[in-house]
């Protein structure tokens, strides 16, 4: 396991790292992630540009696996 201030870790230099840096629990969940494409961070980052549709059906998936894992049988005694 990398550690977040990793520039190899997933969580580095990502919209979690802050909440991570000040002891918030983070779970990333990315898909397709290419920190080089047109439209991360920059002026082609817009509602305009985003898939509300897939953004539902990610949260969605999110939340049942969140609501899942929390509600998860304990496997220590």
């Amino acid at each position: 396991m990398r550690p977040e201030w990793d520039p190899r870790s997933a969580l580095y230099n990502t919209d979690g790292q802050i909440f991570s840096d000040v002891g918030v629990p983070v779970v990333l969940f990315m898909e397709n992630y290419d920190i080089s494409r047109i439209g991360y961070h920059d002026t082609h980052d817009t509602m305009a540009n985003i898939d509300l549709d897939y953004c539902a059906a990610v949260t969605a998936i999110a939340i049942e696996t969140v609501a899942d894992a929390a509600c998860a049988p304990s496997l220590s005694r």
